[in-house]
Order: C-alpha cells, then sequence, then structure tokens
C-alpha cells in the first residue's frame, strides 16, 4: 500500500502506472475511497489495540514501519500499520469504509479508561513539526532529494538500479546546496505576534537563504517552530556545492532570522530531532487501568 497526500493521489497513481512492467505481473488500483484512515496514537495504543483486536503488539512482535491485517470488533481486513507523524508510538488502521464508524465507536468506548481523546489535524501537525518530521506535498516535493531533506538513510543504494540512482550518487559524490532545517523563533511572543504561516523568508547573516515550508507551535518545548530549506548561493546568485552542508548550516558565526508579516525574528537552527522535554512541569497523563 502506498500512501500519498491527498492532492497527489491522481499523480501518483499514474507515475507508477507509467514505470509498472509491462508484462502485467504488476496491478495498481486506487482504494482511496474504500478505506476510513483512524490514528490510534500514544503511551496506551499498544494496550488498547490488544484490548480490541487481541494481537500481540510488542515491538518485537509488531515492528516499527511494519502492517498486520487485524480484526475488531465486526470489522475484518483492517490493515494496521506501525506508524505515526507524532513522535509517540501508535499505529494507523486502515478501516473497510463501511466498518469505519464502528471501529471509531469500539476504540472510543475500549479507551475510556485511558484518557481517549479525538486530536484534530492540527494537533497531529504541530506534533510532527516539533519532531523535526518533514511531511509530503508541504515539505517534501518532487524538487527535494533524500540528501536535500536529510533522509539519505532512507535510500538503500545496494539494492541495484532504481530511478534517480545516479543523480543521488552524484549529489553525494559533489555535494548539496541546499538542506532541510528546523528553526525555533527567540523574542516570539504568540499571543500578540502575526504566527507563521508557510512561506517566510528565512536570511542568513542578513542574506535571504530560503523560505519557510511548514511552522507549528511546540507544546513541549514552548517555542514557536519552523521547517525550511536552507540554501547556499555565491553574488550572482548561483548555487554552491557543499559536500557537508550540514557545517555550513551550523556554522557558529552564521546568524538566522525569519521574516514575518515584515518583522524579522532570530532563530535558533537545528538539525536532528531533539527530545521533547516538557519546559514546565509534566502534562497531565493518566495510567492505564489495572486488569
Amino acid at each position: 500500500m502506498l500512501k500519498v497526500y491527498s492532492k497527489y493521489d491522481y499523480w501518483s497513481l499514474n507515475w507508477l502506472r507509467k514505470h509498472r512492467p509491462l508484462d502485467g505481473s504488476v496491478e495498481i488500483r486506487d482504494v482511496t475511497s474504500a478505506y476510513a484512515g483512524i490514528n490510534v496514537i500514544g503511551p496506551h495504543a499498544p494496550q488498547l489495540l490488544y484490548d480490541v483486536s487481541g494481537i500481540n503488539t510488542s515491538r518485537q512482535e509488531f515492528k516499527q514501519m511494519t502492517c498486520k491485517v487485524i480484526d475488531v470488533g465486526f470489522a475484518s481486513n483492517i490493515i494496521a500499520m506501525r506508524l505515526t507523524h507524532s513522535g509517540e508510538d501508535g499505529f494507523v488502521l486502515y478501516v473497510p469504509s463501511e466498518y469505519g464508524l464502528h471501529v471509531y465507536e469500539t476504540l472510543v468506548k475500549a479507551g475510556k479508561d485511558y484518557g481517549i481523546r479525538d486530536a484534530g489535524y492540527y494537533a497531529l501537525r504541530e506534533l510532527r513539526i516539533e519532531k523535526f518530521y518533514a511531511y509530503w506535498g508541504s515539505d517534501l516535493t518532487t524538487h527535494t532529494t533524500p540528501l536535500e531533506s536529510g533522509r539519505e538513510f532512507r535510500v538503500n543504494f545496494e539494492k541495484g538500479e532504481f530511478i534517480g540512482r545516479d543523480a543521488l550518487l552524484t549529489q553525494r559524490e559533489n555535494g548539496i546546496s541546499k538542506r532541510f532545517a528546523q528553526f525555533f523563533l527567540n523574542d516570539f511572543d504568540y499571543e500578540t505576534d502575526v504566527w507563521p504561516w508557510g512561506g517566510e523568508p528565512i536570511y542568513r547573516n542578513g542574506k535571504y537563504c530560503g523560505t519557510i515550508t511548514s511552522t507549528g507551535y511546540a507544546h513541549t518545548l514552548e517555542r514557536m517552530t519552523c521547517l525550511g530549506f536552507v540554501t547556499d548561493t555565491d553574488s550572482q546568485g548561483n548555487k554552491v556545492l557543499h559536500k557537508a552542508m550540514h557545517e555550513f548550516i551550523l556554522d557558529k558565526s552564521a546568524k538566522y532570522e525569519i521574516a514575518i508579516a515584515g518583522k524579522k525574528f532570530p532563530a535558533e537552527v537545528n538539525l536532528y530531532t531533539k527530545p521533547t522535554v516538557y519546559q514546565n512541569g509534566e502534562p497531565v497523563f493518566i495510567p492505564a487501568p489495572k486488569r
């Protein structure tokens, strides 16, 4: 199963069909309308899924980035993936559409003792931005490579030929001119200042170097957070290649600013996921019920 950003579904389907083998050995179908997606996220998610399905949800039996076909209540053939974009453990359940409401109500009823509650799109968006998770369609596009987005570890160069392999090997040899980065705004008052929304310019030592792709308030770090690409260019506007782009971005002499509605805010740059430790005490936590 391939999951894509909703506005790219038709494009992705056409691209797959264009590159499938001509011998008919691969069949590709759009099953978007056949499934409803439900995220089950949080420290009690494994126990809750076990309660409603009976499957072993230990990390040894149900590893990250894998999936199983499970039953919940009267619903069968649910595809459960151990994957979330929130930074917390959890699962995405792809439920046959006719059972969507039934599975949701089953989860809510079983999760009552765990303190289960609904979370909206923007809540999950801010969690993934805080954890420095890139999102296809917002941060990553067809013009972005794994090396530029800091996802080179996702590429297996030893598996043989694949589309784009030569271009990536060339980038690895010659270097890159841009890199995905996370920014924490300083001197920003989330109650009175205008919030960034994406597309804001990034400045490095007073020079324009890129734009913001995603923004959100980091509730555990208690700071406004932005994601975007930093690009290095010469005085003529030509891209400058770096074999160690991270050194250019993290140079201690580099001072970053984000311009929001005509006002520049100093920003701290980051290239790696920070531990999300609560700044002022701990959040309300509902322990698992005794069984």
